[in-house]
């Protein structure tokens, strides 16, 4: 009696899944693989935006020390107002210079910032922001060409150089003039792509489409002043000039812009677009020219003759710098981080676009944004999520409004500002 159920309990033992099993069994494995691999994709997604972020960080970061350093370095002209007492050989003949001594004639300007046309680009295109002056040369101590500055004479047959990029590239040392302590500094951005393979728009060969993205250089030269002088903008009105008088500090540039106050104005607001400012009253704006002769359109504008009158130069008691990155895709910094999806006119309010997610980042309420090399703002409250229409501002940041094509990139990107506190010598400064 007990053989039997032995031999149906070995028969049990050897009997298969059912396909019922076995398709719970493959349902089973395939949610548990859909979950797996839903967390690993959001894993790499967190990781990639991760990346992206410090890399955009990294590369904020880059471009603030050099940019502080050398507006806390602005050097004003000395204002005469006590005049030294006269050399004893001067009483009966003009003093000599030395054999030696650089001929440049020094600039009467010390600061200067506008905007500025380049020869070399369409008569369309926008014109560039640029920031020159003077600065202090701290860096003579480190720098081993500048450390034999002016110590080979002319006459040792030895032709004397500025310093600036030509000459430090040629890795010669004791052939400079010597710069007194004094060096010409421009910052200006350009629309300058370095890979002309991605010179094209989405509807074919236009290099215009490349135009908002822009390329920060860094300009030098010592000694100050000269015919060279970077402090006259005719010296870098073209890609050519500034290329051979600078190094690029950042590429991939949506913006870059600055905004002076003076000592009688509270914020960087107070006298913000105010027109013509009388001396004592407060302003802030992104124009300054500290002789008051050249740029009419200074709010602080004298007259022709303040030029060589520096006793009515004026100086800012602080800048407010802004940079602002695109971000940088798949393929280099031309593809946006949304598409135009329907035409817009140089009237139209409202933009269409492909994703609304870049314009939800973190933020100011107000968001900047840019088509091509126009500047537009929004608020989130402009923002419709299920039409993905954008309601704008157009033409910021002193960008015209124009037309603008389906497929058109859309450049949101990450803005770093710094405040820096300038050295002045302003005899209008407020008395206590």
């Amino acid at each position: 009696m007990t053989r039997p159920a032995c031999r149906g309990a070995r028969v049990a033992a050897r009997r298969g899944f059912t396909l019922l099993e076995m398709l719970i069994a493959m349902a089973l494995f395939a949610v548990l693989g859909i979950a797996v691999v839903a967390l690993l994709g959001q894993g790499l997604a967190l990781f990639s935006e991760g990346t992206a972020d410090t890399t955009m960080q990294d590369r904020l970061q880059a471009v603030l020390p050099l940019l502080r350093s050398d507006f806390a370095a602005i050097q004003p002209v000395q204002t005469p107002e006590v005049p030294p007492p006269p050399a004893i050989e001067s009483l009966d003949s003009p003093p000599t210079p030395a054999a030696d001594a650089p001929v440049s004639k020094p600039p009467a300007i010390r600061l200067r910032a506008g905007w500025q046309k380049l020869a070399d680009l369409p008569t369309e295109w926008p014109a560039c922001y640029f920031v020159a002056f003077v600065r202090t040369n701290a860096r003579e101590s480190e720098d081993p060409i500048l450390r034999q500055a002016g110590t080979a004479g002319s006459a040792s047959g030895i032709p004397l150089r500025s310093y600036e990029p030509a000459t430090v590239d040629s890795g010669t040392t004791g052939n400079l003039l010597a710069t007194g302590g004094l060096m010409e500094v421009v910052w200006i951005a350009v629309p300058e792509d370095p890979d002309p393979s991605r010179r094209q728009g989405p509807s074919g060969a236009d290099a215009s489409w490349h135009r908002g993205i822009l390329t920060l250089y860094r300009l030098f030269r010592a000694p100050v002043g000269g015919d060279k002088s970077l402090l006259d903008p005719a010296n870098f009105d073209t890609l050519a000039k500034i290329r051979a008088a600078g190094r690029p500090i950042q590429e991939g540039v949506l913006d870059f812009s600055a905004v002076f106050r003076n000592l009688f104005a509270t914020s960087f607001t107070d006298g913000l677009g105010t027109g013509k400012v009388d001396d004592g009253a407060p302003y802030a704006g992104p124009l300054w020219d500290s002789t008051r002769a050249l740029d009419k359109n200074f709010p602080l504008y004298r007259s022709a003759d303040s030029l060589e009158d520096v006793r009515d130069d004026v100086f800012p008691a602080a800048v407010h710098l802004e940079v602002t990155l695109a971000v940088e895709g798949r393929f280099g910094f031309g593809t946006g981080e949304t598409l135009l999806s329907k035409l817009l006119g140089p009237e139209e309010k409202r933009l269409y676009v492909d994703s609304v997610d870049p314009l939800y980042k973190p933020g100011p309420s107000e968001r900047m944004f840019k088509v091509d090399a126009e500047w537009m703002a929004t608020t989130l409250e402009g923002i419709d999520v299920g039409e993905k229409r954008v309601t704008v501002l157009r033409a910021r940041r002193g960008t015209p409004a124009a037309e603008h094509q389906p497929g058109d990139p859309v450049y949101v990107g990450s803005t770093v500002t710094t405040d820096v506190p300038m050295v002045y010598k302003d005899r209008y400064a407020r008395r206590r």
